[in-house]
């Protein structure tokens, strides 16, 4: 009995070491799987972490070149510079929303998506930055070619206005030496037209009354007097011309007023003297041949003279050649 009893002993030791060995064998695997699980999930989260710092990285470096592409662009101009400044601004707006996908929503596909879209937004921006530089040089040359244009057409125009002052100053002076020498011309003709002036002596004027026959009969008094014979010697003059010589003759009565009927032969001449008018009463054209010679002029009234002294005044070329007087009673 104690033989079996020992047996038992041993078959139950032997259950209890094998089910303790077995709960061990499981306890292990099961560990074994968890520690496997447990690596597979740092392995991952690892490769997920490393990946991030890529990202992250690649977004810095993008970002710092981005930034400093722009900076090197500055400095050209101010509309240059102030487009840089909103241009780096977007991008570091973009920058952040890009951080904020890797850290936050960990989100590394979108993430690389926008890195793609910041790398072209800048090669955009570098574009744009590129073009308006280069309008500005041309603006910047087109201006200096204009204002080398301005400089030589104000030296032309300052040239051209030199050239009218000069122009002008000898166009005055011309003026100047013009008139001087028409003044001496005119005092020149002057003396000359003075010089050829044929001059009158034995100035008379007789009154006459004409009969019907034809005969003409002196008269001293006023009232019966028909017609003015007026009488002078032209006087030789070697320096005019032989030719046609015109005299007019003004005839002044008692009360100062030129004796004048157009239609007896009045008219106007101007006054070689002064250039005033004078009114002459008849005028008579003569062949002058240089020789004195006796000239007579018949001048009628068309009414009855005054009694008093009558001034008789003749004219040749313009200047007072003789003048004389007579009294009717």
């Amino acid at each position: 009995m104690s033989v079996n009893s020992n047996s038992n002993s041993k078959q139950r030791l032997v259950a209890i070491l094998a089910a303790a060995i077995i709960a061990l064998l499981i306890g292990n695997g099961y560990l074994l799987y968890k520690n496997s699980t447990n690596n597979s999930l740092i392995e991952k989260q690892t490769s997920e972490l490393d990946e991030a710092e890529k990202v992250k990285a690649e977004l810095e470096k993008q970002y710092y070149e981005a930034m400093s592409s722009l900076e090197e662009m500055r400095g050209k101009n101010v509309t240059l510079d102030k487009q840089i400044e909103e241009q780096k601004a977007e991008l570091t707006k973009q920058k952040n929303r890009i951080a904020d996908l890797i850290v936050k929503e960990k989100n590394l596909g979108k993430a690389r998506e926008e890195l793609k879209t910041l790398k072209a937004q800048l090669d955009q921006y570098i574009a744009e930055n590129a073009q308006l530089r280069q309008d500005k040089e041309q603006l910047t040359s087109e201006n200096t070619q204009l204002t080398q244009d301005k400089q030589i057409l104000s030296s032309r125009v300052q040239e051209s206005e030199t050239k009218n002052q000069e122009l002008s100053s000898a166009k005055a002076t011309l003026i100047s030496e013009k008139q001087a020498l028409e003044t001496e011309k005119e005092r020149l003709n002057k003396k000359v037209n003075v010089g050829s002036v044929v001059k009158t002596n034995n100035i008379s004027v007789q009154g006459m009354k004409v009969k019907d026959s034809g005969k003409e009969v002196k008269k001293s008094y006023a009232r019966n007097i028909e017609r003015l014979k007026i009488c002078f010697d032209a006087t030789a003059n070697q320096v005019v011309e032989a030719g046609k010589e015109t005299f007019y003759v003004q005839v002044i009565d008692p009360l100062g007023q030129t004796l004048a009927e157009e239609s007896r032969g009045a008219g106007i001449i101007k006054s070689s003297s002064d250039n005033s008018e004078v009114r002459y009463t008849t005028k008579e054209e003569i062949n002058y041949k240089n020789d004195s010679q006796t000239v007579c002029i018949n001048w009628d009234p068309s009414g009855e003279l005054k009694k008093g002294q009558y001034k008789v005044r003749v004219f040749n070329k313009g200047y007072l050649a003789g003048e004389s007087t007579v009294s009717l009673k």
